[in-house]
């Protein structure tokens, strides 16, 4: 559990250097291989998966603070600007394929 808070705590710094980098990326792989043993019932996610792809981005971009809302914010931008015509309970991959 202590690796997923260092690797959290180090996303988090407001400066990144290479070194902060390799911190956590061997701080989520520490925590991604020993999740079995520490929590007997997990499943793997993509989320897992994903959050070893940070690497590149604090590498990209620097530290999260400048970046972490974007995928967020042009979601809802493609969102915001997609006519749904008012109807509710539609799944969201239907209004993005145009398909209702």
């Amino acid at each position: 559990m202590m690796a997923l808070m260092s690797a959290v705590h180090i996303a988090c710094l407001w400066t990144m250097t290479q070194q902060c980098m390799a911190a956590y990326q061997t701080y989520m792989s520490t925590w991604l291989g020993s999740l079995k043993d520490i929590l007997l019932h997990a499943t793997f996610h993509p989320n897992g998966h994903m959050s070893l792809h940070i690497y590149n981005y604090l590498n990209l971009f620097g530290p999260v603070q400048s970046w972490w809302c974007f995928p967020f914010e042009h979601l809802i931008g493609h969102l915001q600007c997609m006519s749904t015509n008012h109807v509710f309970g539609v799944p969201l991959f239907m209004l993005l394929h145009g398909n209702c």
